[in-house]
């Protein structure tokens, strides 16, 4: 059985439709151009101003909420010194187990404080590009640790 079809060649079938298309980009924008569409220039300009206000909060959020995280870093690390030198007035380390024993309720909010203190020294220690795809969901949990370092501090006063 023969067929009349002949054996094609592996050349690409859209070879010319590619150089019509860039014919027809550039086309288009030279008659964009010439073509003073006020209706059309208009929102793009204003699309393209937006952006570009936009942009540099969108890449400083990284950087802030690195900031935020250091700051909260350092509340931690302050609160820390204040429980230990006000329970052992400068003398003997938190971890033993006589300040365990004679003040139960500083040891339980001093390893939360530390547990805060370690979550968001992981979150600082991602990467730039994980920080800027991620960074909504960072700053909800960067004032998510804020609210609980928030109620370890207020349990800690009341206690």
């Amino acid at each position: 059985m023969s067929t009349n079809v002949q054996p094609t060649l592996n050349t690409p079938k859209n070879s010319r439709r590619r150089s019509f298309l860039g014919a027809t980009g550039l086309v288009a924008k030279s008659l964009t151009k010439v073509v003073d569409l006020p209706g059309l220039r208009e929102p793009v300009r204003a699309a393209q101003d937006i952006a570009t206000a936009l942009k540099p909060l969108v890449l400083q959020a990284p950087k802030n909420n690195d900031a935020k995280a250091q700051e909260l870093m350092g509340r931690i690390d302050d609160i820390l010194r204040q429980i230990k030198f006000s329970n052992n007035a400068g003398h003997g380390e938190l971890e033993s187990e006589e300040w365990r024993n004679r003040y139960p309720e500083h040891c339980r909010a001093a390893e939360k404080l530390e547990e805060i203190k370690v979550a968001l020294a992981t979150v600082k220690a991602r990467t730039y590009t994980a920080k800027l795809a991620r960074q909504n969901d960072i700053e909800q949990f960067l004032s998510s640790k804020e609210q609980e370092l928030q109620m370890v501090i207020q349990d800690f006063y009341v206690s």
